[in-house]
Order: structure tokens, then C-alpha cells, then sequence
């Protein structure tokens, strides 16, 4: 089984993609599939940094709450 990627990883794999992709000398189905991936790459970044930002809105929370203690 797969180990899931870091966002580092999955970064990198899509900066890949977008450069594979700018080149523009490749058969339309390896540009099709690297789209279809580098599409699916910004799903998964654009959720996890949806849910880091509601971690970091979390952690706010609990120090405002606790200095007003």
C-alpha cells in the first residue's frame, strides 16, 4: 500500500506537472492525463489548507479563550 504524500510531495509533483505541461511537446493523451492528475493535486492541496486554516482558527480560539481567563 501507498503511503499518503506530504503536502511538500504533492507541491512538488504538481510544479512537475505544470512544467511538463508548459513544454507543450506532448502526445494529447500524456497531456490529458498529467491535467487530469495535476487537477486532482490541487483538490487535495487546496483541502488540506482548508483544514489547516480551520486547525489554526481552532488554536486562536482556545488562546483567546484562555487569556481571558
Amino acid at each position: 500500500m501507498e503511503k499518503e504524500q506530504t503536502f511538500a510531495e504533492q507541491l512538488s509533483r504538481l510544479e512537475k506537472i505544470i512544467a511538463e505541461l508548459d513544454k507543450g511537446d506532448l502526445p494529447i493523451e500524456k497531456m490529458l492525463n498529467l491535467y487530469e492528475e495535476g487537477m486532482l493535486l490541487t483538490q487535495a492541496l487546496h483541502k488540506f489548507l482548508e483544514e489547516a486554516e480551520l486547525k489554526v482558527e481552532e488554536i486562536a480560539t482556545k488562546v483567546s479563550g484562555r487569556r481571558e481567563e
